[in-house]
């Protein structure tokens, strides 16, 4: 039996993309602060690599929606599991 993807995993990514991109449309750098706390464990690497490069926010934007992407089919592979063995 195959899974099937639900349309929540697209959730939160596609909420930090367009974070990133209403940053970067309004050019509000106090607005990526913000974002780096939501992608804590991610965005501590990022930071020490990059934060003076002039497409930070490009690559934050990149890895941060894979990052939650990654996170969203981790938690529904585990729930979708623990749902199918009950």
């Amino acid at each position: 039996m195959t899974k099937r993807t639900s349309v929540w995993i697209f959730l939160f990514p596609l909420l930090h993309l367009c974070a990133c991109v209403t940053i970067a449309l309004a050019k509000l750098e106090s607005g990526v602060h913000y974002l780096i706390y939501a992608d804590m464990p991610l965005s501590l690497f990022l930071v020490m690599l990059g934060w003076r490069n002039d497409n930070f926010l490009l690559w934050f934007a990149t890895l941060g929606t894979l990052w939650w992407y990654f996170l969203a089919w981790v938690g529904y592979s585990l729930i979708s599991d623990l749902w199918e063995s009950n």
